[in-house]
């Protein structure tokens, strides 16, 4: 008779696949000899079909949707992190000397765009001289620089730095300012604003342009009037080397240039330059013009009969005038002063003339006697004005040296009118 060994449960390998016990649901129970059943029949309905237990369900959703929960929160925590800390990583760099050497960098560049930014005017009228062209053509610029300290102290900082211009090095200092958007963000460095060397230009009224490094600038909105009936222009020069001229008028002036240099200092040690005059100088065709005006006004007042003709630089002594001599007499210029024209206010020039000679005849008394003729020795002055054409106009002093000029100017045409004397008549602008 043989024997059957009786079968023991069978032992499940976990797969690991849902359940956190790595056993399947529902199949952790396998049938034994007990249950199963007798040879030829049908195993029972019970049998054959397999549930998991309700429990087992509702656990798994609940994991599922906590782990999803986790992983959100991780992903949040992840975005608010890199908000925070970001910004700090990537302004590591960003400290004051990044930012004093990135201006400095501009300022070596030429990059006047970038320049303009930090000046204490912003973009005013005057920077207009401020641009690429101008300062390409300028001489003795910033060339290299050197860092050399940089303090801080809460949100301010202070940058000692040397600017060398290629044969001299000069210091100078720029502050800067913090600015935080709110409590957990970085420092935001930014230099406060620069003041560069400034230029205070004298004009004359009728001029509307400037050249600057040989770049015409409009003076429509950086010109204006003075207590004393000048125009000046002021404007912000980078450092450098610049000529300043006004522009051609013709064959009878010619621009008289300045050379100013702007010293590489910047805020506080910015140079102001002030009451440099722009004007002309006279041409030979102008000084030509300007002889023969005066000549003219003296041989008119050769024309006279007067012992001392009107408006005129010359006239008989008080001691030559006796008593009973005939008051009248005829004039002759026998020379002509020489003269020495000097450039003068307003676009103008003083005229002195020395050297001149005129003889004066009486004429001749009641018995027809005739009268010894007097000669003397005179100097003339004469002021010259320009007109907005180029032409010039001189006005010949009295010998008195009183003299009232009115010169009036269309503030639209731009045209020009020159007075006659002020002192004895008067005149109107209107």
């Amino acid at each position: 008779m043989s024997r059957r060994r009786q079968r023991g449960q069978a032992r499940i390998i976990p797969t690991g696949w849902d359940d956190a016990s790595g056993i399947p649901a529902g199949w952790d129970e396998v049938p034994g000899p007990e249950d199963r059943p007798a040879s030829g029949t049908s195993a029972p309905a019970s049998a054959q079909t397999r549930t998991e237990p309700e429990g087992r369900v509702g656990g798994a959703g609940k994991e599922k949707s906590r782990r999803r929960l986790i992983a959100i929160a991780a992903v949040l925590a992840l975005v608010i992190g890199l908000g925070i800390v970001l910004p700090a990583l990537l302004n590591r760099g960003r400290g004051p000397e990044a930012m004093v050497r990135e201006y400095l960098d501009a300022l070596v560049l030429g990059d006047t765009a970038t320049l303009r930014e930090h000046t204490s005017t912003g973009s005013g009228p005057g920077t207009a001289a401020m641009t690429d062209e101008v300062y390409s053509a300028a001489t003795d610029r910033v060339q290299d620089y050197e860092v050399l300290e940089v303090r801080t102290e809460g949100e301010s900082a202070t940058a000692t730095v040397l600017l060398d211009n290629g044969t001299h090095q000069y210091e100078s200092t720029v502050t800067l300012t913090g600015h935080s958007r709110n409590f957990y963000s970085p420092l935001e460095w930014r230099m406060d604003p620069v003041d560069y060397g400034t230029v205070e230009l004298l004009v004359p009224p009728f001029a509307g342009e400037l050249l600057v490094n040989g770049t015409t600038m409009a003076m429509d909105h950086v010109r204006r009037p003075t207590v004393d009936g000048q125009y000046e222009t002021v404007l912000q020069l980078l450092p450098g080397t610049y000529e300043i001229a006004l522009p051609d008028r013709g064959e009878l002036v010619a621009p008289l240039p300045l050379e100013i240099t702007v010293l590489p200092s910047l805020g506080a040690e910015a140079r102001y330059i002030r009451g440099q005059e722009l004007g002309y100088d006279i041409t030979e065709a102008g000084r030509q013009e300007i002889e023969q005006q005066v000549s003219s006004h003296l041989e008119d007042c050769a024309d006279s009969q007067a012992r001392q003709p009107d408006l005129c630089p010359f006239s008989v002594p008080v001691g030559e005038r006796e008593a009973g001599q005939p008051s009248g007499g005829t004039w002759e210029i026998l020379e002509q002063p020489q003269l020495e024209i000097t450039p003068a206010l307003n676009g103008g020039f003083d005229v002195v003339g020395t050297g001149g000679s005129a003889r004066f005849t009486p004429h001749a008394g009641p018995d027809g006697t005739a009268q010894e003729a007097i000669t003397v020795d005179f100097e003339v002055s004469a002021l010259v004005f320009q007109d907005p054409g180029g032409g010039l106009h001189a006005i010949v002093l009295g010998a008195s040296g009183r003299y009232g000029v009115v010169v009036c100017y269309d503030s639209e045409t731009g045209q020009s009118s020159v007075s006659a004397d002020a002192v004895t008549g008067t005149v109107d602008c209107g």
